[in-house]
């Protein structure tokens, strides 16, 4: 174990300093809070934000899955401590960037392909 000494002066200057630090940071919290209430915005459930369970559901993976795409830097997130959460507009960006458009005379091609195979199968019997 090692023991820092200081002199009792330096010790209440440095007290003073962490007071006023946790006071200008209290302070700020509360201006914050106050700013929300008259906005009536909850950054969190304003539906702006989705933790990692809404996000796991939206998209259909894992949490593994959605641990690997923020490792791999494909959605962006903020951390609270041990709290992860996603913005939905990001979210929201990523599916769209992998959605797949099917065009119309596809859809047709497949569907044609479908019944023929259908009508060969039928017929054989």
């Amino acid at each position: 174990m090692e023991v820092i000494t200081m002199e009792s002066r330096a010790y209440l200057r440095l007290m003073e300093k962490l007071d006023s630090i946790t006071a200008y940071v209290e302070e700020a919290v509360r201006r914050e809070e106050e700013a929300r209430k008259r906005t009536g915005e909850d950054s969190v459930s304003d539906g702006k934000w989705m933790t990692g369970k809404e996000v796991c559901e939206a998209l259909g993976i894992s949490s593994r899955t959605l641990q690997r795409y923020r490792m791999q830097g494909e959605v962006s997130y903020s951390q609270y401590g041990k709290n992860l959460r996603y913005p939905r507009a990001e979210i929201d960006a990523f599916v769209e960037k992998r959605l797949v458009r099917t065009t119309s005379e596809q859809v047709d091609r497949l569907t044609e392909g479908y019944a023929m195979t259908l009508k060969r199968k039928g017929g054989a019997r």
